[in-house]
């Protein structure tokens, strides 16, 4: 969206926007990895231009073995069950793929961010 990318030129934090997944594949330290959203979807005829689509960008065995060695794939979950975007090789079988612990983490995290909102001057008073 033009608010993020406005948002971290803002913060001169450098960017690249590309639709070629497989030559930023190698560049990438971290892969946050979306999903096609088929509760959104009006027909049947969307969900199947989405299934046509996914071999362009679906994170295969393949492509997760041409990002760095140290490269890490997250996702906001769920991952679909028909492994749209990511497959079961790359979710279970590469090492890349800490969306359990990302899942394990969120708990916690929004915690943390509820009882800042909530009572925000006891932080404030800290610093």
């Amino acid at each position: 969206p033009d608010e993020l990318k406005q948002y971290l030129m803002e913060l001169q934090i450098p960017f690249e926007v590309t639709e070629d997944l497989d030559s930023a594949l190698p560049l990438v330290d971290l892969l946050y990895w979306g999903r096609p959203q088929a509760e959104r979807f009006e027909s049947e005829t969307q969900r199947e231009e989405v299934r046509i689509r996914t071999p362009r960008f679906q994170i295969t065995l393949e492509r997760s073995e041409r990002m760095k060695p140290t490269a890490l794939i997250l996702h906001p979950q769920p991952i679909n069950k028909d492994s749209l975007e990511i497959t079961p090789e790359v979710q279970y079988g590469s090492g890349r793929c800490i969306t359990r612990q990302q899942s394990d983490n969120g708990t916690p995290v929004r915690m943390a961010d509820y009882l800042w909102f909530l009572n925000r001057s006891a932080f404030e008073s800290l610093s």
